[in-house]
């Protein structure tokens, strides 16, 4: 298992999805509030599978075929 600080991103390509990690950050700045901007000093990509194959972006029921009314 991967730890991380933050999750940067994320691409889901084929049967595999791929998720960026930082994996170690530091202050960078100090807001006020008390709100701190985190720099990202350490990141790792990680490979994860999926459990089914995923449809090109924008198929929606595995059909592209228009609905028309009866």
């Amino acid at each position: 298992m991967e730890r991380g600080v933050a999750l940067l991103g994320f691409a889901a390509i084929g049967s595999a999805g791929l998720v960026l990690l930082a994996t170690r950050t530091r202050a960078a700045a100090a807001l006020p509030g008390g709100h701190v901007v985190r720099l990202v000093t350490e990141h790792r990509w990680v490979t994860v599978p999926l459990q089914a194959r995923l449809a090109p972006f924008g198929a929606v029921g595995g059909s592209t075929e228009a609905v028309s009314k009866s």
